[in-house]
């Protein structure tokens, strides 16, 4: 398997870290709001979090670094909605069981409409396909896409390298993870792993 560069990543990186930043740490939506849990100027929502975490996150790892949380309900108790972390993404809409999907799972993504109110795309994955959508928020939803896609991407290649015994990183995913949000928090460039 071709090694690949990752500079295309870097820079949708880049550009979701503009549109998330540009509202710093929460952002009000018409559909609801969303936090970058990874922002340290403001209080972590504990509460929000919690709530989320019993009704739609309850397989969450203590390893799983926290990104992002969007709650999509109406009077803000974070019931339903979507937590990012480094490993995997859950989610649940209203009225909706809670799902959770692994990025190194992700075989593609299909089906990606943006429209006024929202953002919505199909991941396919692990032989079925599973229907996400966030409310449109300026330009993140077109960069969350792509970032999702290639976050999945680069973390599958890097299990295959693992799985021949050719680490391309000491720490493996963990070590991706970090280069990746190095990349995504402090605008550094994601180079090409040989």
């Amino acid at each position: 398997m071709p090694y690949r560069k990752y500079s295309e990543l870097a820079e949708l990186v880049e550009m979701m870290s503009m549109a998330v930043t540009s509202g710093r740490f929460m952002n009000k939506l018409d559909d609801g709001t969303y936090y970058n849990l990874q922002d340290s100027y403001e209080t972590f929502p504990v509460k929000k979090f919690e709530n989320a975490k019993k009704s739609y996150a309850q397989g969450i790892e203590e390893d799983e670094e926290l990104l992002f949380l969007f709650d999509i309900t109406l009077f803000g108790s974070a019931t339903d909605g979507m937590i990012i972390t480094n490993k995997k993404i859950y989610f649940k809409d209203f009225l909706e069981d809670p799902e959770c999907i692994d990025y190194v799972e992700i075989d593609k993504i299909i089906d990606r409409k943006i429209s006024d109110e929202e953002c919505e795309m199909t991941l396919c994955h692990k032989g079925k396909a599973t229907k996400i959508k966030i409310p449109r928020f300026q330009f993140f939803d077109h960069h969350f896409i792509q970032f999702i896609a290639g976050y999945a991407e680069i973390l599958q290649q890097n299990n295959h390298l693992l799985a021949q015994g050719k680490a391309v990183l000491k720490d493996g995913v963990d070590n991706i993870t970090d280069i990746i949000f190095d990349a995504f928090w402090n605008g550094k460039k994601v180079e090409k792993i040989r």
